[in-house]
């Protein structure tokens, strides 16, 4: 399984990587957090235009069509709790348990899930703004 995802995970940074409007991506889940194994799927974030998110998810998912297919697909209803948009993909003749879950952030929202005392030391594909920042939050903060 670790050959498939690291293919894809190639294909997918140079996809994004071009996109002018996609300003960092990063991987966490597994990747961040030093459990990535055989299991492990893919955790993606990508900090887009505000305009953008849909029309992302749209040339994404044209992209895994035609290069992958796609089996399943779930987007979860908006608002999500977290504030931002979310769909989890499952392609076609990937192996078993494994799926794709991307993130995705519009340019002016906060609350990243880069904290690396909560969600692990994102593994950074790119960012063309500097605008990673995974700064531990205060134990006072993550009580609130």
């Amino acid at each position: 399984m670790l050959e498939f995802k690291e293919k894809l995970s190639q294909e997918l940074k140079k996809f994004w990587e071009s996109d002018e409007k996609i300003y960092a991506a990063w991987e966490g889940g597994a990747v961040a957090t030093g459990f990535d194994d055989d299991f492990s799927d893919i955790d993606m974030a990508l900090i887009c235009d505000d305009e953008y998110v849909e029309e992302l998810f749209e040339n994404t998912e044209k992209y895994l069509s035609e290069n992958y297919g796609i089996e399943v697909k779930f987007r979860m209803p908006e608002p999500c709790w977290h504030g931002h948009s979310q769909a989890f993909y499952l392609l076609k003749d990937s192996p078993k348990f494994f799926y794709i879950d991307l993130l995705i952030q519009k340019l002016s929202t906060g609350n990243r899930f880069m904290e690396s005392n909560r969600h692990g030391n994102s593994f950074v594909w790119f960012d063309k703004k500097d605008i990673m920042d995974g700064t531990p939050v205060t134990e006072e903060t993550i009580k609130q």
